[in-house]
């Protein structure tokens, strides 16, 4: 069965999502292949001070001081 987004029909593939470090420049990073196939998460960032920052997978972010009313 197709199944189509208005008229363009959807392609799905059984590619696996998988991670690794990677070293570019001598520095490391942790690359994950196949991101968007993962269900939305949320993170919450934390300081050893008073800002807080959150983010969400999907693409929000919001940071701020102290309490909501002070969000950036």
């Amino acid at each position: 069965m197709t199944i189509f987004s208005g008229k363009t029909p959807l392609a799905f593939s059984d590619e696996k999502i998988k991670g690794a470090f990677v070293e570019i420049d001598g520095e490391k990073f942790y690359r994950i292949d196949n991101y968007d196939k993962m269900l939305p998460f949320f993170i919450s960032l934390s300081s050893n001070c008073d800002i807080w920052t959150y983010l969400s997978s999907s693409g929000g972010i919001t940071a701020g001081r102290q309490n909501p009313n002070k969000a950036l």
